[in-house]
């Protein structure tokens, strides 16, 4: 099973972890798809300028 986080912080030092569930659990919604699911992740408004990343392991 892989294990995903988004990541999201207003600077690249600090992140905040989102983990990605295997379904749709707020504030991450999982449209199943043919060969792929479609992910959206709602992160808080960052203010001026924000930063994110996929973190994925196995």
């Amino acid at each position: 099973m892989k294990y995903q986080v988004v990541e999201y912080g207003s600077d690249l030092s600090g992140w905040n972890p989102l983990p990605i569930p295997e379904t749709t659990a707020d504030p991450v919604t999982i449209t199943p798809g043919g060969s792929a699911d479609h992910v959206k992740v709602t992160i808080p408004n960052p203010g001026t300028q924000g930063f994110v990343r996929l973190k994925v392991s196995q």
